[in-house]
């Protein structure tokens, strides 16, 4: 039991608010069956952010129907916030991901904290934790990955997509983002 309690504790140390999954360019995004209309909006919203900022280069899908652990899966689960605390030991995480080899877990707290109550707040939230459910770290601020949401971008932003193409190995540069971008890992 101890080892148990060892290798789990190790996996939540290395997970935290951030979780890394397989790094590649497909990913199927699935509301648990506890979500509201409100929360599929602010999921399908999320996904459809991520797919213009990614362009061609990804493929990320919403569909409905209950999670089930299946390759490239993002189950976003909406969770009472004690439940996040209990995970995470960390009262101040707004969203969590549990990364494993083949897929990943989203937990959102069913209720926001106060003054995190409108959909784009949910939106923003939903964008962050599926950025670290495809690979993404924590970087400055003005992105959408910044660990801090005030300092937040709104959605993904150049450097944040460019983080998304380093990690698997391919050039920064897109169509949306013609520049490129850069990022710093926190």
């Amino acid at each position: 039991m101890k080892l148990l309690t060892l290798i789990l504790g190790f996996i939540l140390f290395q997970v935290g608010c951030a979780g890394s999954s397989s790094f590649g360019d497909r990913f199927i995004v699935r509301a648990d069956q506890g979500a509201g209309v409100d929360q599929i909006a602010a999921i399908q919203i999320a996904v459809e952010s991520w797919q213009s900022a990614l362009g061609a280069g990804a493929h990320i899908n919403f569909s409905s129907g209950a999670c089930n652990s299946e390759n490239d899966e993002v189950c976003i689960k909406f969770v009472p916030p004690s439940e996040i605390a209990s995970i995470t030991a960390d009262t101040g995480c707004i969203g969590w991901t549990a990364a494993y080899p083949s897929n990943s877990v989203i937990f959102i707290p069913s209720v926001l904290p106060s003054g995190w109550n409108t959909a784009a707040d949910l939106k923003q939230v939903i964008e962050h934790e599926m950025g670290h459910a495809m690979g993404l770290s924590h970087t400055q601020a003005s992105t959408l990955m910044f660990q801090n949401a005030g300092d937040q971008a709104a959605t993904p932003t150049c450097d944040d997509v460019a983080q998304w193409m380093s990690v698997r190995g391919q050039s920064e540069i897109t169509t949306n983002c013609p520049q490129g971008g850069s990022f710093t890992v926190q």
